[in-house]
């Protein structure tokens, strides 16, 4: 009976270690499985870093432009108004001339006449 019992006892701690090893070679699996998933997450994670890295430079390279463009047209405006102020310069004076020369032609005509008149006594 003590046997019997032992032999019993034997195959049901065989039994285990069976069911023992099978859930280590599935445990082995999942461990491979999940190595794999790490490893394919650290490359996910390195492209991401590179694409997060070439948008960033993208997004500098843009914001130096739109710097640049902003001073071309802050320069720009500049020119326009001293342009502007050159022009409003420029008619003010045509306006004083016009007016000396019709000035000067009205003493002309005065001188003219001064000598028709007296040219005639």
């Amino acid at each position: 009976r003590a046997l019997n019992a032992m032999r019993a006892g034997e195959e049901e701690t065989l039994s285990k270690l069976s069911e023992v090893q099978k859930e280590l070679g599935s445990l082995r699996e999942k461990h491979v499985d999940l190595e794999e998933v790490s490893r394919q997450a650290q490359l996910d994670n390195a492209a991401l870093h590179n694409e997060v890295e070439s948008w960033r430079k993208v997004a500098q390279q843009a914001e130096s432009e739109l710097k640049k463009e902003d001073l071309e047209v802050s320069s720009n405006r500049s020119q326009i108004n001293r342009l502007v102020e050159e022009l409003r310069l420029a008619t003010e004076y045509k306006e004083q001339q016009a007016k000396i020369i019709v000035g000067l032609q009205e003493e002309i005509s005065q001188v003219r006449r001064g000598m028709v008149v007296s040219g005639g006594n």
